[in-house]
C-alpha cells in the first residue's frame, strides 16, 4: 500500500535504494550548521561541509578533499586544539578560537575529537560554530549591568559634588576677576576654574550615562538631525581649527526617532572626529536614508583607532584621549541601540577613520534605553 503523506507517494517502510549509508552521512554532514572538518594524521582534508568555510571566510570549495587544513591563515589558531588532541588522547571541547583579520574580528567556540578507524585514531574531526554576536550580547549584557551600579553611585555622587565645585569654581572666577595683572595668583586660579569645569563635565557625563530614560520618537529628518549635531559641536571645532562638513548622499526622508537625543549621539561621534582631527583639516558628516536605515559617516583625519587586544572601544570609561571620560562613545551606543540601531567603526587605507550610526527609518524597536536581549 502506497503512503502518501505529505504529497509524496512511496513506501516509507524501505531505505531508498540511491542513498547509501555513507551518502546519507555525507549528506547530514553538509546539511549541518555548525562547521565539520575531517582531517587525516597529515592535516589533510578528508572532507567539510560548507558552513565550515563559511565560518572560516573561505571561498565555495577551499577545503575539498586532498587540500592541507595549515594552507590558510584562518586555520592555524586550530593547531594548538589537534596538537592537544593528540598529545592528551581525549576530546578538546569548549575551545574559543579568535580570528583577526584588521579590524575584523570573529570567534568560534571549537571543539576537536579523534576521527576512529578500526578502533584506531586515524584523524581528526573539527566542530565549531560562530560565537561572535554571542559575544556582542554578553558585552551589552555586561554593559547595561554596569548601568544600574553606577547609576545608583551617581546619584550620590552628583548631589555630594555638584554644589561644592559650584562653590569653588565661582570664587576662583571670582579671584580671577580680581587678580587681572598679578599672574602668581591669576594662572592658579585659572587652573582651578578649568580643573572644576572638566569635573562638572564628567558628572555630567556620569548622569547622561547611569540614568534610564525614555525616547520622544516624532517623525524628523536627517538632515535637521545633522545640522543640529554640527551645530553642537561648532565651538569645539572652531576652537581646535577643524571645519565640519555635511554631505548628503541619499534622499532624506523622515524617520520616526528621537531627534535631540540622536543629535546627541552624532554629536559625540563629530567631538571624537574633531578632537582626533589636525588643525587645518575637515571633518566630513555624511549621511542619508535608504529604504530601511537611516545612516550618519563621521570620517576624521586623525591616525586612526587603536584599541588594545581584548579591550572595547565603546565599554564604559575606555578613553585613549588625554582628559577623556571614556563615556562618550558608550552613551551614543546606547542611544543607537534605543532606536534598535547601532554604531560601527573602522579605520580609513590611507589616514583616519570612519564611525558609522545606523538606526532603522521605522519607529524604534524599543523605547526603552535597555531594550530586551535577544536570544542567542
Amino acid at each position: 500500500m502506497n503512503d502518501t503523506r505529505g504529497g509524496f507517494e512511496g513506501n516509507f517502510n524501505s531505505p531508498s535504494p540511491l542513498l547509501s549509508e555513507a551518502s546519507c552521512c555525507e549528506l547530514m554532514v553538509h546539511a549541518l550548521p555548525s562547521g565539520v572538518v575531517a582531517l587525516d594524521r597529515d592535516g589533510i582534508v578528508l572532507t567539510a561541509n560548507p558552513a565550515a568555510e563559511r565560518f572560516l571566510g573561505l571561498p565555495a570549495e577551499s577545503l575539498r578533499r586532498g587540500v592541507s587544513f595549515w594552507s590558510f591563515w584562518q586555520t592555524v589558531p586550530f593547531r594548538d586544539m589537534v596538537e592537544e588532541l593528540w598529545g592528551a588522547g581525549q576530546t578538546v571541547s569548549r575551545r574559543e578560537v579568535t580570528l583577526e583579520q584588521g579590524d575584523r574580528i570573529q570567534i568560534l567556540g571549537a571543539s576537536a575529537s579523534f576521527l576512529m578507524a578500526a578502533g584506531r585514531p586515524e584523524g581528526v574531526i573539527l566542530i565549531f560554530t560562530d560565537l561572535t554576536r554571542v559575544r556582542e550580547l554578553e558585552t551589552v549584557a555586561e554593559t547595561n549591568r554596569q548601568l544600574a551600579q553606577i547609576g545608583e553611585l551617581t546619584a550620590g555622587v552628583a548631589h555630594e559634588l555638584r554644589n561644592p565645585l559650584g562653590v569653588i569654581g565661582g570664587m576662583a572666577e571670582l579671584i580671577v576677576r580680581r587678580s587681572s595683572g598679578q599672574p602668581a595668583i591669576e594662572e592658579p586660579a585659572r587652573g582651578i576654574v578649568a580643573e572644576v569645569r572638566h569635573m562638572e563635565r564628567l558628572i555630567a557625563h556620569f548622569l547622561d550615562f547611569a540614568k534610564p530614560f525614555a525616547l520622544e520618537v516624532r517623525r524628523c529628518s536627517v538632515e535637521e538631525v545633522a545640522e543640529r549635531a554640527a551645530k553642537l559641536v561648532e565651538p569645539v571645532a572652531a576652537k581646535a581649527g577643524v571645519a565640519v562638513r555635511l554631505e548628503k548622499t541619499q534622499v532624506a526622508a523622515p524617520v520616526s526617532a528621537d531627534e535631540a537625543r540622536l543629535a546627541q549621539a552624532l554629536c559625540n561621534l563629530v567631538q571624537n572626529a574633531v578632537d582626533a582631527t589636525p588643525a587645518g583639516e575637515e571633518v566630513l558628516v555624511r549621511f542619508g536614508v535608504t529604504e530601511e536605515e537611516a545612516f550618519f559617516q563621521v570620517f576624521d583625519r586623525g591616525p586612526g583607532v587603536r584599541v588594545p587586544k581584548g579591550r572595547n572601544i565603546f565599554a564604559p570609561f575606555f578613553s585613549s584621549k588625554e582628559g577623556g571620560t571614556g563615556l562618550g562613545l558608550p552613551i551614543a551606543m546606547r542611544i543607537a541601540n534605543a532606536h534598535g540601531g547601532r554604531i560601527t567603526y573602522t579605520n580609513l587605507p590611507d589616514r583616519g577613520a570612519c564611525f558609522e550610526l545606523r538606526i532603522p527609518a521605522g519607529a524604534p524597536r524599543s523605547p526603552e534605553i535597555f531594550p530586551e536581549m535577544p536570544e542567542p
